[in-house]
């Protein structure tokens, strides 16, 4: 850990309704990725099927198999890059807007399924999901967020109570909700101590236009890496020095939990 960990996100715009196109696109940028020496890359929410469509849900999610996800591992293993990977998820109560997490050495190791859905459309075709997801990679804890989750304060604080060193958002944030990016994703970065990756899409699924504008930030609120509104593979060394130096005047995390003692 004395170089840092060094994190990817992709910026990028998804091959849609095509997994199998969206993991050849995959495949190169996990490469590229390599090359700059990622230990993680992130790709956007519903990288792997498409964010947002009229057609039904359910059968676009049961259209990711096993073999989709055997060959997501695939490519952690090939590039030695761990991926977080937005996707529809077909499970027994229906489709989740989720995450899948797979890491070259264990290939994948769960999903996590979004808890904060975004307007009429998200509640209309998903289940919600319930529960936290964080793991342990390469000396980091990384917890995993979609899109929405992170503009509510008490889903970061969750993860960052949890151990959370790393949160890492895959989104699909449109036009015009800038001021995620421009205000939200510092504030949640130093109120937390944490380092955060936020890759987000571009292009247009109608009526939607997505903003690009991906970031990772350090614990102390600086932007570490950013994008506009472009295709972009951003990266960043995490050096674990920086949350340290954000808690040594205060630390916010013991301070409330001071506060509910109390």
């Amino acid at each position: 850990m004395s170089d840092g960990f060094h994190l990817a996100l992709w910026q990028g715009i998804s091959a849609g309704q095509d997994p199998d196109k969206a993991l050849d696109q995959a495949r190169d940028v996990a490469l590229r990725a390599a090359g700059l020496g990622a230990d993680l890359l992130v790709f956007p929410e519903g990288y792997l099927t498409g964010y947002y469509t009229p057609k039904p849900i359910g059968p676009l999610a049961a259209a990711v198999t096993s073999a989709h996800l055997a060959r997501l591992a695939g490519i952690a293993s090939e590039s030695g890059v761990a991926l977080v990977m937005g996707s529809y998820e077909s499970v027994s109560d229906g489709p989740c807007n989720s995450a899948f997490v797979v890491t070259p050495q264990e290939g994948l190791i769960g999903a996590y399924r979004k808890r904060a859905l975004f307007g009429p459309w998200e509640e209309a075709v998903f289940q919600r999901g319930t529960d936290p997801f964080l793991f342990g990679y390469k000396g980091l804890r990384i917890g995993v967020l979609i899109c929405y989750d992170i503009e509510f304060p008490e889903r970061v604080r969750e993860l960052a109570a949890m151990g959370a060193d790393l949160v890492v958002t895959p989104t699909a944030l449109m036009a015009p909700y800038d001021a995620v990016p421009r205000f939200i994703l510092q504030a949640r970065a130093f109120e937390n101590h944490v380092f955060l990756g936020y890759a987000n899409r571009i292009g247009s699924e109608p009526p939607f236009d997505y903003l690009g504008q991906s970031r990772i930030i350090s614990p102390l609120g600086e932007v570490l890496a950013q994008a506009d509104a472009h295709e972009a593979l951003l990266h960043a060394r995490l050096d674990l020095r920086l949350r340290d130096k954000a808690r040594e005047g205060y630390d916010y995390l013991a301070d409330i939990a001071k506060q509910a003692g109390g």
